[in-house]
This record gives C-alpha cells, structure tokens and sequence, in this order.
C-alpha cells in the first residue's frame, strides 16, 4: 500500500483526475445495521469540463457506487443511497478537461442509526 501528497507550484497546469476516498465509518458500532441515508458534496460553481461524482462503498465491497456527475454550474451534488450497512466508504472523483480544476467545499454524509430497533 502507498500514501503520497502531490506537491504543487504556483502556475502548475491541474491534473486531469483526482479522488477522495474516506476512511471506513462503522458509527461507532461495526456489527449494528445503520441506514445510508445521502452523501452530499458542495463546491465552487464547475465550469465547462469539470465535474465531480459522488460515491460510496457499503460493507467492504470490492468497488465504489458512483452517483450521477456534476453538470457545468453545479455547486452541489447529492447521491440519495438509502441502503442498510454496517461500515461505509464515501468520496468523490473529479475530473477536468479545462486545466483548473474543481475546488470542493464540503463533504456531508448522512445516515440514521436505526437506535429504535432492537438488537436480536
């Protein structure tokens, strides 16, 4: 496994494609069923050639589900998921073809801890 930040200088023309990948979220609870309720992504209005799609990845799946991409004017995105789990992965891929690249103001992921349910 490799980790690695990219530095950058002031001029320098944006990468094509970036990720954000968070670290798993059990809530607290890893054996507990939660309910995915939306992931919601907010960032500086895209231009032609930039978007961003939201994404997520339910109890270690092999792969991320990606939501639907932005559109030129967006500044928010939301993936509705509405799907039970008990960890999840959240994120987002960006990707531009205007050399500027998107700038991401906030990441939102909701979810209901389903307290009200007994645990068998």
């Amino acid at each position: 496994m490799a980790f690695g930040v990219d530095k950058i200088a002031l001029g320098d023309n944006a990468s094509a494609t970036g990720s954000l990948e968070s670290l798993i979220f059990d809530g607290g609870s890893p054996n507990k069923e939660k309910l995915a309720l939306n992931l919601i992504i907010t960032f500086e209005t895209t231009t032609t050639g930039q978007t961003i799609t939201p994404k997520y990845k339910l109890d270690r799946a092999t792969s991320f589900t990606t939501g639907t991409a932005s559109s030129v004017g967006d500044t928010r995105i939301e993936a509705p998921i509405f799907t039970r789990f008990k960890e999840i992965e959240v994120g987002f891929n960006l990707a531009s073809t205007s050399n500027t690249f998107p700038k991401i103001t906030s990441i939102t992921f909701s979810y209901d801890d389903l307290i009200e349910e007994i645990n068998e």
